[in-house]
This record gives C-alpha cells, structure tokens and sequence, in this order.
C-alpha cells in the first residue's frame, strides 16, 4: 500500500523541461465575485462617500438643520475634517469645475 501511494505521489510530478523552466509563470488575475446584494451594497456606499468628499458642504448645510445634540456635533467636526481632506485633494474644486462646465452646456431659459 505505501509503494502504491508513493507511484501515485510520482505519477502526479510531471518532468519540466528546461525551456520550460527558463519561461516566465503567467500569473492569472485574482477575479472577485459578488453576490447581487454585496454588489449593490458597495456600490452605494462608494457612491455616498465620493459624495461626501466631493460635496462636503452640502452634508454640512444639512446638519445645520438638524436640531443640536452630541451626535450631530460629532457628525459636523466629521465633515469639517472631510471637507479640509476634499480641499487637499482638490475633488472638491474638481468637482465644481465640472458642475460649471455641465451649467455652462445646458440650453438657457428665457
């Protein structure tokens, strides 16, 4: 029995020719799947935090509506933070930029 497992062990190594050797492995890419309900999910949630950072004002004139309370504090200096981060990345200013193009191509009303 242990010569029988030690011919399949060997049967299973196949000889690598040394052209074969010298060739670069091709490395496949790693493929994530998600199910529906993930995808759906991050999706959504990617999209509110480049949101966030690209319309960082809006969430803060929202949250001065909200009645005062520890929570929305917490929440302001959040977006105070976020808002100083989009500043320093430039999304927000990208983002203006591209509101104003976008203005600047839709037909006027007189």
């Amino acid at each position: 029995m242990g010569s029988q497992m030690r011919e399949g062990a060997n049967a299973s190594l196949a000889p690598i020719s040394p052209a074969a050797a010298r060739e670069p492995i091709q490395a496949k890419p790693a493929i994530v799947r998600f199910s529906p309900l993930r995808s759906a999910f991050l999706v959504t949630y990617c999209t509110i935090v480049i949101l966030l950072f690209a319309l960082p004002g809006s969430v803060n004139d929202w949250l001065n509506d909200l009645p005062p309370n520890a929570f929305v504090e917490t929440c302001k200096s959040a977006v105070d933070t976020i808002e100083k981060a989009s500043e320093k990345i430039g999304l927000a200013q990208l983002y203006q930029d591209a509101r104003g193009a976008f203005i600047r191509l839709l037909p006027r009303r007189h």
